[in-house]
């Protein structure tokens, strides 16, 4: 079933309109919506007058919708930048994890290094009797 077209009339003088089918519609004074045919009907004419403001209204709304719209896919992009850039952002992380678990893993060989070069010959008694250089 097809949308019936409403067209918006300002009535400035109450009246109850019969239509053909014999149905009555009473209307007060102010804005009414209606069907087209209600409001084209002679009777109708005589006690309203067709609003602009409903073409205007659905103009106004229909800008709304548009600028709406395109926020929605602004929003959108930022949303695929954003996820890109969080991908990017995992990426490196990951790297700086091997890196950090490489440099670990070079420094405790330093470390065990160290410990050995300190010991030297005589074991740890000499790692604990060292002496500074410049000593007599």
């Amino acid at each position: 079933m097809a949308k019936e077209k409403l067209v918006t009339i300002h009535v400035h003088t109450p009246f109850t309109l019969t239509l053909g089918d014999q149905s009555k519609q009473a209307f007060c004074t102010g804005r009414h919506n209606v069907p087209e045919d209600v409001a084209s009907h002679w009777f109708t004419r005589a006690h309203a007058e067709l609003s602009e403001s409903g073409s205007n209204e659905t103009d106004d709304q229909q800008l709304i919708i548009d600028s709406l719209q395109a926020q929605i896919a602004d929003k959108d992009k930022q949303i695929v930048d954003k996820d890109q850039l969080i991908a990017d952002l995992k990426e490196a992380l990951l790297k700086l994890q091997e890196q950090n678990d490489s440099l670990q893993e070079q420094n405790d060989s330093l470390q065990a290094q160290i410990a050995a070069a300190r010991t030297g010959g005589n074991g740890a008694k000499d790692a604990k009797e060292s002496k500074p250089a410049n000593s007599k």
